[in-house]
């Protein structure tokens, strides 16, 4: 089983969640790391996604093609 076929909620549940673990988290350390925390997450999600939507597509074409051959 894969884990991103695994169902735990919708996304930007599971997403927000994250956010506020790391907005407390970095609360603890320093003011201001809760504002960088904020403002570059949403950017460093979106890379991540993309990173892991286009090795997902990659894995999923060549099950595909030994699919074909078998």
């Amino acid at each position: 089983m894969h884990l991103s076929t695994t169902d735990y909620g919708s996304y930007l549940q599971n997403v927000t969640v994250a956010e506020v673990v790391a907005l407390i988290a970095d609360s603890i350390v320093h003011r201001v790391y809760i504002t960088t925390c904020f403002l570059f997450s949403p950017g460093l999600l979106y890379d991540v996604n993309k990173i892991f939507a286009s090795a997902l597509s990659t894995t999923e074409s060549r099950t595909k093609k030994q699919d074909v051959r078998a």
